[in-house]
């Protein structure tokens, strides 16, 4: 084999190799997603370079941080993400996310609102269905974070919208994120700067195939999973 052929060989498997490591990024870290779009500085004041934006049919921000090709280097700089602030980065299977595309709801909101229970930090703000007005119940969890808001200057608030699965799966995503809004209204009305509010929008998850299962012993268990899944999750941390 001569010399330039030679080179001629391997230059072509450099080239495939090199492609087959930019086909293979299977994993990506996801900073967050949310309603509101964030400038680039929000992440490169904290530490994050090079973060991108996709923004989804349902009007969602998704902020990404790099791509890997092994879910355990992705697992590594979401740690590493996760440290410098971004506590709920998570990591997302390209391809899963690829072969769920066609489903009736998009994997990155499924699983419904956080298992935690509620607490000094965490209030649940519950809606009627299909319905975005806040509740004199729902006001008085909002004014338990105003005053922690107001008590520690540094601190900042998430609000996690949800909705059950009665209705149109695009209209439920709405519906999460108007609801999300009321609160964060609410709270701007009340003088909290609007940067200290993080919105995020989960629809109505995976929930609505547990809404409807078969075994439930009467309506009034299902009325009570329903409403779990129409609600805004207020979680208040003191740094952002």
């Amino acid at each position: 084999m001569c010399l330039r052929h030679w080179k001629n060989v391997c230059l072509l498997a450099a080239l495939l190799a090199l492609s087959h490591t930019l086909c293979a990024q299977h994993f990506r870290v996801q900073v967050l997603a949310s309603l509101d779009s964030l400038p680039m500085t929000y992440f490169t004041q904290r530490g994050l370079k090079n973060v991108w934006r996709t923004t989804d049919a349902a009007g969602i921000h998704h902020y990404y941080f790099g791509s890997y090709p092994t879910r355990l280097e992705a697992e590594k700089v979401r740690q590493q993400v996760a440290e410098r602030g971004f506590e709920y980065a998570t990591i997302i299977d390209v391809e899963e996310q690829r072969l769920l595309a066609d489903r009736e709801r998009c994997a990155y909101f499924k699983g419904g609102p956080l298992p935690l229970a509620e607490s000094d930090t965490v209030r649940f703000v519950y809606f009627e269905t299909g319905k975005t007005v806040l509740s004199d119940a729902g006001k008085k969890h909002a004014l338990h974070m105003l005053h922690l808001l107001k008590s520690v200057p540094g601190s900042c608030l998430y609000i996690l919208g949800y909705a059950d699965a009665v209705g149109a799966a695009l209209v439920n995503m709405e519906l999460a994120a108007e609801r999300a809004r009321v609160v964060r209204n609410f709270l701007l009305e009340n003088n909290i700067a609007v940067e200290r509010l993080r919105l995020y929008a989960y629809g109505e998850t995976e929930a609505g195939v547990q809404e409807m299962r078969e075994d439930m012993q009467n309506d009034y268990e299902g009325a009570e999973l329903r409403k779990r899944f129409r609600c805004a999750v207020l979680i208040w941390r003191r740094q952002p």
